[in-house]
């Protein structure tokens, strides 16, 4: 009788095994067992075709961020609706920001229900995807020299700083230069 146990139960556990090893089908409808609509990806492009690689985007209400890769492309990822902070995930209209440094910044409306994503709305088609990538414009160019390129801390001669600011979009900015204590400056600003 103890064999017979035995037996039986090493069947079962090679079964129980086997079929879920073997499970690739969703049973309840779906052919495939995803992780649902909780990933966005798209593409960020400079005004000046400069390497879009570094872009932050990041998503207001969630505070999850991503950087897009040398090709200026990206992922942004929500978490699993339980860890949204309510059992059945968030439902909201949310901002999906773009900044770079010295460019404007842009931002698209995606919507979310039940803590994933609501594809085919707005800027984000069926696919999880921008319908088109994201352009950010240059608003601000700084150049700036230093002479000399080096000096070692014992150095006490003059150091010049040479600071062009180009707005091409024919705006203005205001530049403020702090200097250390102690420093002093040749001319005015």
């Amino acid at each position: 009788m103890k064999l017979i146990n035995f037996i039986c139960s090493a069947l079962i556990y090679f079964h129980l095994c086997f079929l879920m090893m073997a499970c690739t089908k969703n049973p309840f409808g779906s052919d495939e067992i995803t992780p649902g609509n909780r990933e966005i990806s798209g593409k960020v492009v400079l005004s000046d075709d400069f390497n879009a690689e570094g872009v932050y985007i990041w998503l207001e209400g969630f505070d999850i961020g991503a950087r897009s890769d040398a090709n200026g492309e990206f992922k942004v990822s929500l978490p699993p609706a339980a860890a949204q902070g309510t059992p059945s995930g968030v439902t909201g209209s949310f901002n999906l920001y773009f900044y770079l440094a010295n460019y404007g910044l842009k931002s698209i409306t995606v919507v979310t229900r039940n803590g994933e994503f609501l594809f085919s709305q707005g800027e984000i088609n069926k696919d999880g995807e921008l319908n088109q990538p994201k352009e950010l414009e240059k608003f601000l160019d700084i150049n700036t020299v230093v002479e000399p390129a080096s000096i070692s801390t014992s150095y006490s001669g003059v150091v010049s700083v040479d600071v062009h600011l180009v707005t091409p979009l024919n705006d203005s900015a205001t530049v403020v230069f702090r200097l250390p204590s102690g420093a002093h400056s040749g001319r005015s600003f």
